[in-house]
């Protein structure tokens, strides 16, 4: 229960920092610029913040559970557009938290490795660069791509916070992947709307987590395969309750 509530309040916390800066980054393409405004600082304050109480949940929690929960920033977007939110909207948002709640119940994730193996990590880093390298051009596309770079870094924290070392090459592998998070996650909030680029970024960010958390570290959803495929069904729900928001916005 303690990760569930503490994934949430990562969610709302990135949803309140991607709001803040989206307003700002589509009037700047430089990070010179962005850097000149309080606007765009308190996003990413909001931010710093996320990923400490994200980092907490990864701590006591599953990667496979903590991750797609984040899927609700899209739904903590809705209101910070300043804007009326049309019933199309309100249904879908509906679809994503209805979605979420029955994945996390009948998921029950167990088992897991503390770290992936290294032959996994290369498939990871590999995975993640022709992403980043194919997926260019437009918010939604960009915006996926920034996906699977939050579901790396997910992981990626995931260790450091379990080992509690400094000194290791998982600290530097984030530091940089985190980077080439930020980056597109600006372009994509310069390139469309809030709702479209939180959307594609957290649908990627759910599954590319949810295959790491099952290939990578050995995380086994319930052990009954109709309980498996009923947990799927509503994570599918949940991740279409998405493409509808970044549709209907």
């Amino acid at each position: 229960m303690l990760s569930i509530s503490l994934a949430l309040g990562a969610a709302l916390l990135y949803a309140v920092g991607s709001a803040l800066q989206q307003r700002v980054a589509v009037e700047h393409t430089s990070t010179l610029g962005l850097l000149r405004r309080p606007r765009w600082l308190a996003g990413i304050a909001a931010d710093v913040f996320g990923f400490l109480a994200q980092a907490a949940a990864l701590t006591v929690g599953r990667l496979a559970v903590v991750q797609p929960l984040l899927v609700s920033t899209v739904v903590f977007a809705l209101p910070l557009e300043r804007r009326r939110v049309a019933r199309r909207e309100a249904l879908a948002a509906v679809a994503v938290l209805a979605g979420l709640a029955v994945f996390v119940t009948l998921a029950d994730p167990a088992g897991g490795h503390r770290d992936a193996a290294p032959a996994a990590w290369v498939a990871i880093f590999g995975a993640c660069a022709v992403a980043v390298l194919g997926l260019r051009g437009g918010a939604v596309r960009i915006g996926c791509a920034t996906g699977v770079l939050f579901g790396v870094s997910a992981a990626l924290t995931k260790v450091v916070v379990a080992d509690h070392t400094l000194l290791d090459w998982h600290l530097v592998a984030l530091a940089v992947v985190g980077a080439a998070s930020l980056e597109r996650s600006q372009a994509s909030l310069r390139a469309g709307s809030l709702g479209i680029a939180v959307g594609a970024q957290m649908a990627f960010d759910a599954l590319t987590s949810v295959l790491i958390g099952v290939l990578a570290f050995g995380e086994r959803l319930h052990t009954s395969p109709p309980l498996v495929v009923a947990a799927l069904v509503a994570l599918g729900v949940a991740l279409g309750g998405i493409l509808g928001l970044a549709r209907a916005t």
